[in-house]
């Protein structure tokens, strides 16, 4: 749809080269118990598309889970949202550039958002042979 995607990176506030690294690749706001505690305490809005975390961020995370959760942010290992520190400048231009999430169940169908009510039907169906 062209609109820009903001990403959130959780990582260590001491690892100055994969701040430096995720800032470069797209990310909004990068820090860690910093920005952990600026949501906590409504200081800084959860106004974001995606979320990252550096694995040794998550057990940190369980203080804003119930701000990111219901808005489905929370960092989830099934979607890549969860990276090493090496990995997390390439996740952070793939979930900037507009990569789709999807998720499926048990019964294998897939869940995928394909559009908005305001799209032509061109638009929904070039949409949907792209998930094909």
């Amino acid at each position: 749809t062209g609109k820009k995607v903001n990403v959130l990176v959780f990582c260590s506030d001491d690892d100055k080269e994969t701040i430096a690294a995720a800032k470069d690749a797209g990310a909004t706001v990068v820090g860690g118990s910093s920005v952990i505690q600026s949501i906590s305490s409504g200081e800084l809005a959860v106004n974001f598309d995606r979320s990252l975390a550096t694995p040794d961020m998550m057990p940190s995370l369980s203080k804003v889970a119930r701000i990111l959760g219901p808005r489905g942010l929370m960092p989830n290992a099934k979607l890549g949202t969860i990276q090493p520190a090496e990995n997390l400048a390439e996740a952070v231009t793939a979930q900037a550039s507009g990569m789709v999430q999807y998720r499926t169940d048990k019964f294998g169908n897939i869940m995928a958002g394909i559009g908005k009510g305001s799209f032509q039907k061109e638009q929904l169906l070039e949409n949907i042979m792209a998930g094909i």
